[in-house]
């Protein structure tokens, strides 16, 4: 097909051209949907929010998505991911209920946008160029755009969809859900049980305004439960407590994904979301399930006391800051190296190309939250690694190995479009790199990441 129709990623675009091409308002608009967020982005974010919402509405309002021009067309639908990632990023701080309302204006608009772009003729005729291509990487984005336009839903059918999801989950939150438990109610409680997990606060001051009170969440009351009949009975009772009431927006959901599925030529919804899948169809699922499924000795209703009786594996305590350096250490010979800005801020290389950027901060929690996504000849990558101060427990390590393998296999896409950074295909392989990542830097310390045989994080492992 002609080169002059798609461009070649490397190609680019002089600024004069782009800037005719998009207006003014629209070009700054980009720009700062991709400018890092600070060395220290969890103070920024909050009062950053204001300024994310004006420049989403902004870009998706004026988003005109030109098909002739590949390059182009690239980087205007960068900028509605830009936008979508950072306004993910910022759902993750404790925010007013007016910011919350300013994302969901946010998030609405681009869902807009977004259905309006997957609805164009224009892209099919594009996809169907692209996948004639002799470039592997116009090929895959073909696959991407495809996809999506596949899944994609008009607007009456996501409303149906959306709805009925959140009568699910507002049925399983409903404070009026209570567990008849008749005589297997513990001594001094109530008859009936709040499936709701109350914290240790909520409880006690429950307990100090109602003498004889004794509140309590299923899993306590499982390990308090002596009688292995009334945990089984009541364990049933609590995975179905909100099966009447999710039976009808259950139904609505599951005729809208038949539709779905038909209207693709597939006979059931299960057959069509596999298809791009590895395990591509409903029964290769259930042979992987049952060739990877062990029966346990204990059930699930006795889980909490056995957890309760087993010993944790014992580990070595070692700041975050020492996890991180003996990780980095252990990356060296792959080619990824860290040049350190200053104890907050990290720029990430592999074999001297700069991949991106590495926030630390400190949090309760290790976890890593993409802030913007690299892309080969349009952007590099930003992430933050939040580090708890002392890894004392197995999770802990494990979790911040996990953190900094999904951050450096996040900075290290190494494709010309977004798309083929972000939607890996087939969806049941792409963990892989991580996976292997995680393996790799569980062999960065001086001890095992295994937890010990009989141990609580062994039973734990063994019942996911």
């Amino acid at each position: 097909m002609p080169r002059s129709t798609l461009p070649a990623a490397n190609s680019g675009l002089s600024p004069s051209r782009l800037k005719s091409r998009l207006p003014l308002s629209v070009l700054a608009s980009l720009l700062a949907s991709t400018m890092a967020t600070g060395i220290y982005p969890a103070l920024a974010a909050p009062n950053a929010v204001p300024l994310l919402t004006a420049q989403c509405v902004e870009y998706s309002s004026n988003f005109q998505p030109e098909f002739q021009d590949l390059q182009l067309l690239e980087r205007q639908t960068l900028g509605l991911h830009n936008i979508n990632d950072r306004l993910g990023y910022y759902r993750s701080f404790p925010l007013s209920a007016a910011q919350h309302e300013l994302l969901l204006q946010c998030q609405l608009k681009l869902a807009d946008t977004m259905d309006r772009f997957l609805s164009e003729p224009a892209l099919t005729s594009l996809t169907s160029e692209l996948n004639q291509d002799d470039e592997p990487q116009l090929q895959a984005l073909a696959q991407r755009l495809d996809w999506l336009m596949q899944q994609h839903l008009g607007i009456e059918e996501k409303a149906r969809l959306h709805g009925a999801q959140a009568s699910i989950r507002q049925g399983m939150r409903s404070d009026d859900l209570k567990l008849e438990l008749g005589q297997c109610a513990l001594p001094g409680m109530q008859q009936a049980l709040n499936p709701e997990e109350n914290s240790a606060e909520q409880e006690a001051a429950q307990s100090a305004q109602k003498p004889g009170f004794f509140a309590v969440n299923i899993a306590s009351y499982l390990m308090q439960q002596a009688d292995s009949d009334c945990r089984a009975k009541v364990w049933r009772t609590y995975q179905g407590r909100a099966r009447l009431r999710n039976q009808l927006p259950l139904s609505s959901i599951f005729a809208l994904r038949q539709e779905q599925a038909k209207a693709h030529g597939y006979p059931s919804y299960s057959d069509f979301i596999l298809s791009t899948q590895l395990l591509s169809t409903p029964s290769d699922v259930a042979k992987f399930l049952d060739a990877s499924t062990q029966k346990l000795d204990y059930a699930p209703w006795d889980l909490g006391r056995e957890l309760q009786q087993a010993h944790s594996t014992e580990m070595v305590a070692l700041k975050g800051s020492e996890v991180l350096k003996a990780l980095f250490d252990h990356l060296k010979p792959l080619g990824l190296t860290a040049e350190r800005i200053n104890d907050d801020w990290l720029r990430v290389y592999h074999h001297g190309r700069l991949l991106g950027e590495l926030l630390i901060s400190e949090g309760k929690h290790n976890r890593h939250k993409m802030l913007r996504r690299a892309v080969v000849g349009q952007q590099t990558g930003q992430s933050e690694l939040v580090l708890k101060p002392q890894q004392v427990k197995l999770k802990d390590y494990q979790t911040a190995v996990s953190s900094l393998s999904a951050a450096i296999a996040q900075l290290s896409g190494g494709g010309r479009y977004y798309l083929n950074n972000s939607l890996e295909l087939p969806q049941d392989g792409a963990g892989v790199g991580k996976a292997w990542l995680e393996r790799y830097l569980s062999g960065a310390f001086a001890f095992s990441l295994k937890p010990a045989p009989g141990s609580r994080e062994q039973l734990a492992e063994e019942y996911q």
